[in-house]
């Protein structure tokens, strides 16, 4: 098992980053794009890091948004940690388990524009902390989570939409809430939706908040 980063990309100059992998890579993934373009990661293997996080992009600038894919995350950190600042989308989608230890299995933060889609076809799982996190902040538009089983030590899933979309949740297995809930979700802006096939939680099952002008 490596205990560095395996892929470190990172973009100062013009244009995009890229990174595509056919095999399992043991060590971080980390890109950061300081550029105005757009992260694109492509995994077809497993990334295996338990000294820290798995993957982690960051794009500070522009229109493009961060794209990720992968085949699964063992992590001691946090599984999929994405933060965009540009106008741009995020796009997360798992097609192999992702394990995370002391933080979330997959994080996802927007703080300028653009919307949310996590598509988790396996389980998500955290230790210590949350399954699967999502937060847009103001001036951005909507959040959608769709996943199978999701599991975390603190709660299963979370979601803040401050944008002016929608935020909906959509789980076909059992979420898994640890000590304090299954589902979290507050939106200030269109509709919310949750709709979860099963949830086991030492605390709230489903706590919801619609602060926004559509339905819940």
């Amino acid at each position: 098992m490596a205990d560095t980063a395996a892929i470190i990309a990172t973009n100062d100059g013009t244009g995009d980053i890229r990174i595509a992998a056919s095999g399992d890579v043991q060590g971080a993934v980390l890109a950061t794009n300081r550029s105005g373009g757009v992260i694109d990661i492509d995994l077809e293997g497993t990334v295996s890091f338990l000294p820290g996080n798995g993957i982690s992009a960051t794009n500070e600038s522009g229109d493009g948004g961060i794209s990720v894919a992968s085949a699964g995350v063992q992590a001691g950190g946090y599984g999929i940690v994405v933060e965009d600042s540009t106008t741009g989308d995020i796009e997360i989608t798992t097609t192999g388990a992702v394990s995370a230890g002391t933080a979330d299995g997959i994080n996802a933060e927007n703080t300028t524009g653009g919307s949310i889609a996590i598509d988790a076809g396996f389980a998500v799982t955290s230790d210590e902390a949350v399954g699967i996190r999502a937060t847009n902040f103001a001036d951005t538009d909507s959040v959608t989570i769709s996943a199978a089983d999701v599991a975390g030590g603190y709660g299963g899933i979370a979601a803040v939409n401050y944008g002016m979309g929608a935020l909906s949740i959509e789980a076909s297995g059992t979420v898994s809430g640890g000590r304090y809930f299954g589902v979290a979700a507050i939106n200030t802006g269109a509709e919310l939706t949750i709709s979860a096939a099963d949830i086991d939680s030492g605390g709230y099952g489903i706590v919801a908040s619609q602060r926004g002008d559509g339905a819940l």
